[in-house]
């Protein structure tokens, strides 16, 4: 995460390209100086010699610049990158111990004269009473089963429901 965090493997390698792209700039701007001496016939350059030569110096200055501007965009770029999935994974984070609840209605619950028994995902199962239940759980997906008999006969649903942070799920059920 810290290496992720500060570019330092991407960085190093953006750097070595970097130095690299300079140091072939740099030698192609001496060897095209050192061309421009060889038309020179003196030590010293005519006027319009060192107007060339000065016009070379210049794109070679513009050339560095727009190395070290592409350098910096995609710096740029990567750390902003990194920002968002760093920002994603810490509001996951933050969700993931937020707490839901879901509130269940069981329509015929009332006609189970011994109860019924509700259980969410692998937990231990839970009898209640009446048409109406609480349970607090976690933010996802979750599976609940409601157990109970009606007329001395088992009935039975099953449902899959998603529940978000802070969320209270409410849901209806018919046992069957």
């Amino acid at each position: 995460m810290l290496d992720r965090f500060y570019g330092f493997t991407s960085g190093w390698i953006r750097f070595l390209l970097t130095a690299q792209q300079l140091s072939q700039a740099l030698e192609g701007f001496r060897f095209e100086v050192e061309r421009q001496k060889l038309n020179w016939g003196q030590p010293e350059p005519k006027p319009e010699q060192a107007a060339m030569l000065l016009g070379q110096i210049q794109q070679f200055h513009k050339q560095v610049l727009g190395i070290v501007n592409d350098e910096t965009k995609t710096w740029a770029a990567e750390f902003t990158e990194v920002l968002r999935q760093i920002d994603e994974q810490v509001k996951l984070a933050s969700q993931a111990n937020q707490r839901a609840a879901l509130q269940l209605t069981v329509t015929n619950g009332d006609q189970c004269s011994d109860g019924w028994i509700i259980t969410v995902d692998e937990r231990a199962p839970e009898k209640r009473l009446g048409k109406e239940a609480s349970i607090e759980v976690l933010p996802g997906i979750h599976t609940i089963r409601i157990n109970g008999q009606i007329n001395g006969k088992p009935v039975q649903v099953e449902q899959a429901v998603k529940v978000g942070p802070g969320e209270i799920q409410k849901m209806e059920f018919t046992l069957v």
